[in-house]
């Protein structure tokens, strides 16, 4: 290949999960950077097979503050940006590598599908094959070009958005997987949702904050805790307009008028 690919991840107590990710793109990039942020179990010592870049910092919950650090340390002309319980398979990586070599785009979008798995039964270099179920869909901006400047924001969901490049190519075809540990979801969820609390406060432009607390409440049945987000949220980002319309419609179906009629007023603020 001739442009060069820096792998970017950030981890803290992945040992059942990063062997599998690493061991598909290994000989898809030229270099690995793992960010741990205080892992306690195998992971730095699953990592050091494939890499002996791995940079350990602490933990201050804030993703985009981890995620830094490893875009600082990448060398490489693209950054493939990857979490250790996700897959990109043979025949996404052959089309991201004809992609690269082609030139003309500076950033490649890809649906990841979710999946759930009891990690307790699987042994930690087990492979995964494709499910064959429906999942949940959500693209995301996965593969760009090293510009030297690039930087995540937002302290949870954070993205590289800020930075997105205006002929990003959007490959919906492109797919990769992320296989959520059926046994820790819950928690992760909860340590999410209060991140994404505080972001209602701290971080008055982090739509995909915002949207996810929402949309947690509404799938919750938590109404007083909808209406009193839905009052701290006056500015929704272009790009979640759509979003935010989409949810309004689903507070309609269920009956939330009120609160359907407040998100449709901030729509119409921000459109």
């Amino acid at each position: 290949m001739s442009a060069t690919i820096s792998l970017c991840m950030i981890c803290r107590n992945e040992e059942r999960t990063i062997f599998r990710c690493l061991h598909h793109v290994a000989d898809f990039v030229d270099e690995i950077i793992i960010v741990d942020t205080g892992s306690t179990d195998r992971t730095v010592e699953r990592a050091r097979r494939f890499t002996d870049r791995i940079f350990d910092i602490p933990w201050t919950d804030d993703f985009s503050a981890a995620r830094n650090v490893s875009l600082a340390q990448a060398r490489g002309e693209w950054i493939l940006i990857l979490d250790a319980d996700e897959v990109v398979y043979a025949a996404e990586l052959a089309a991201l590598e004809t992609l690269v070599r082609g030139g003309g785009v500076t950033g490649v979008v890809l649906d990841r599908h979710e999946f759930e798995v009891n990690y307790d039964r699987l042994a930690f270099d087990d492979d995964i094959p494709w499910p064959r179920i429906e999942t949940r869909v959500e693209p995301k901006l996965r593969l760009v070009r090293n510009t030297g400047s690039l930087r995540f924001v937002g302290r949870v969901h954070e993205s590289l958005d800020s930075a997105r490049p205006a002929d990003m190519d959007v490959r919906t075809h492109l797919k990769f997987a992320h296989y959520r540990d059926r046994n820790t979801k819950q928690g992760k969820h909860d340590y999410y949702m209060s991140l994404e609390e505080d972001a209602l406060v701290s971080e008055p432009r982090n739509s995909n904050a915002h949207y996810n607390a929402l949309e947690a409440y509404v799938m919750r049945g938590w109404r007083d805790h909808f209406n009193h987000a839905a009052r701290l949220v006056s500015y929704i980002e272009p790009r979640f307009v759509r979003q935010f319309d989409a949810l309004r419609g689903r507070l309609d179906e269920l009956g939330w008028h009120g609160e359907s009629g407040v998100i449709a007023a901030l729509v119409a603020k921000n459109s």
